[in-house]
């Protein structure tokens, strides 16, 4: 969905066609996110369930780490390469620091920025929600899930009733922590209860699909830009348009997915979409980054039909981060869990 959103965004650059002028579709993509940070909270709440104390805290962050940060180090490189030799090379200090230090712990002023790589301000968020949940694994607390809510809730009501313009401040209390609670309520119903009736999770996928179509339709504001969020405007009515979506898909695919396991088990190609979808995501900016300038010397590209360009764009784009999942992603993971962890983890366990 986020790769669609931008796919959009390039193929504007060159021509017109039917999507980008479909209701309210253009940047709906971006929900992709809520249902990352959705999907986030379930596996991170799931996972360490049976962790105690403060070495399991300790080699949780490190685990967590090494899935998500170095793979998102070189693709920010590797961005870097491409505008510098496109010359393009006009970043903000302020987007530097934050490429490399993921949290906004020197932004100033009331908004973060958004690092180099602008998809990258969602792992600050993804970053935030795993050291609450190690400092909870620290303290051995019994029922983290539990506890994890309500952290998060009391982050949340702090930024409503403390009116502080600080960057970091309002980062830590964005409501867009609560999509993570989200996950998380969804994983303390699975473990109670592992099996649902089929008929509930069809019903909340559809329930959920059939928000998503309204959403297109209707519209949904402007909950899709970014510097709301990086501005905490608007926030809330994100997680409640957005967001609870988000949820009701995500719980009825996972217990779907229990129920009926040969749905998407046996289907290679979307498990591959799923084992390489942390590496789609970091790999198709540089993708279209790449296209953007590519398109400019080939004329030809702008006489397509601006839809074909859209699936062309997507397919490139899906492609590139199949190609960095197997030959970045996976070695690089694999390589730094012997070096760091002293054991072999798949490269796709747990994907952030």
């Amino acid at each position: 969905m986020v790769v669609h959103c931008h796919a959009i965004d390039l193929q504007m650059l060159l021509t017109t066609s039917f999507q980008q002028h479909f209701r309210y579709l253009q940047n709906f993509g971006a929900i992709g996110v809520d249902v990352f940070f959705v999907i986030s909270g379930f596996i991170i709440s799931y996972i360490s369930r049976a962790e105690h104390g403060v070495a399991s805290a300790k080699d949780f962050m490190l685990r967590r780490w090494v899935r998500v940060a170095p793979a998102y180090y070189i693709a920010s490189i590797i961005l870097f390469i491409l505008f510098f030799l496109s010359q393009h090379f006009a970043f903000h200090a302020p987007q530097v620091i934050k490429t490399f230090t993921i949290l906004p712990l020197f932004d100033h002023g009331p908004r973060y920025w958004s690092p180099v790589l602008v998809i990258g301000w969602t792992l600050s968020f993804e970053f935030l929600f795993y050291i609450l949940s190690a400092i909870l694994i620290a303290f051995s607390i019994a029922r983290k899930d539990a506890a994890l809510l309500l952290v998060l809730t009391i982050l949340y009501l702090f930024g409503v009733f403390v009116p502080v313009s600080n960057a970091q401040f309002n980062f830590v209390t964005s409501p867009m922590i609560l999509e993570f609670g989200f996950g998380v309520i969804i994983a303390m119903v699975y473990k109670q209860r592992r099996l649902v009736p089929p008929v509930i999770s069809v019903t909340l996928v559809v329930t959920g699909l059939a928000m998503f179509a309204r959403l297109i339709w209707q519209g949904y504001g402007g909950v899709s830009e970014l510097f709301f969020i990086l501005e905490s405007k608007s926030v809330e009515q994100r997680i409640i348009l957005w967001g609870l979506p988000a949820a009701a898909l995500c719980a009825g695919a996972i217990w779907l997915e229990k129920a009926k396991p040969h749905l998407i088990g046996s289907n290679r190609f979307l498990l591959l979409l799923g084992d390489a979808s942390y590496s789609i995501y970091l790999a198709h900016p540089l993708c279209y980054a790449m296209l953007g300038s590519l398109v400019k010397r080939v004329p030809f590209l702008a006489q397509l039909q601006g839809d074909v360009l859209i699936l062309i764009f997507m397919t490139l784009a899906t492609a590139s981060g199949i190609l960095f999942h197997f030959y970045i992603e996976k070695p690089l993971i694999s390589k730094l869990n012997g070096m760091l962890l002293h054991k072999k983890v798949p490269a796709q366990q747990a994907a952030p």
